[in-house]
């Protein structure tokens, strides 16, 4: 069973499930998860690989400010736990939607990760906040029953429409090896990005597995089994 542990970062207390090994393994959530949407792959991930699931701040047991909190906040928060916890040792960086767009650019930004497993990884689809206020109302209490959650992720959305999608040619700095997993039943993003993140990224591989937007929970097997060949 995995651990919950603390650190503190300049924006607060950020939670995150941790298991004991060799080559760390950090895994990002989706907008209006949690760390527990990777819980099923601690049985079934080689025991070689140390956990590290995080909590993004305005989820799960983080901080929450009812202001949200902007791509670029989690970035720097990711920075400060990967200096902080990890003392220098490049881990695998693993992101499922919102929190595959976070590991991107982290990786372009910083270029210290041993490598990407992008789960269904949002980034170059259209933001929710595109579609319109009934859209996002529609999509918050998708994701959200708890009303003070809905506001900070309505927030979130509204900010994360105002940055800027990934340009594709940024891709081709990514350097590190990166597997590209994705469930062929995603009715959120289409599959359609998943070809496009693999042509643009080099040393990447796609797998196209059962599953629907977050593979992790509904074929939690696959996942790892690709995760334990491939690293």
């Amino acid at each position: 069973m995995m651990e919950r542990k603390y650190f503190l970062s300049s924006y607060g207390r950020v939670s995150y499930l941790f298991r004991k090994g060799e080559m760390p393994i950090v895994g990002l959530h989706g907008l209006g998860s949690s760390s527990k949407s990777f819980a099923k792959l601690d049985s079934l991930i080689d025991k070689k690989f140390s956990l590290y699931f995080i909590d993004f701040l305005g989820h799960g047991e983080s901080e929450k400010n009812p202001e949200g909190y902007s791509i670029d906040d989690q970035i720097m928060v990711l920075k400060e736990f990967m200096d902080k916890e990890l003392s220098n040792i490049e881990p695998l960086i693993m992101g499922n939607s919102y929190g595959g767009w976070i590991s991107i650019l982290y990786t372009i930004k910083f270029n210290f990760t041993r490598g990407l497993i992008l789960i269904d990884s949002a980034g170059l689809n259209p933001p929710v906040g595109e579609f319109g206020e009934k859209y996002i109302e529609l999509f918050v209490e998708s994701i959200s029953k708890d009303e003070y959650d809905k506001m900070i992720f309505k927030n979130m959305i509204m900010m994360n429409s105002k940055r800027r999608r990934i340009d594709p040619e940024e891709l081709k700095k990514i350097k590190c090896k990166t597997v590209i997993i994705w469930g062929r039943d995603d009715y959120i993003i289409d599959i359609s990005y998943a070809e496009k993140f693999h042509e643009f990224i080099e040393n990447s591989k796609l797998y196209i597995i059962n599953g629907g937007h977050m593979p992790m929970l509904d074929n939690p097997t696959s996942v790892s089994e690709i995760i334990n060949k491939e690293f």
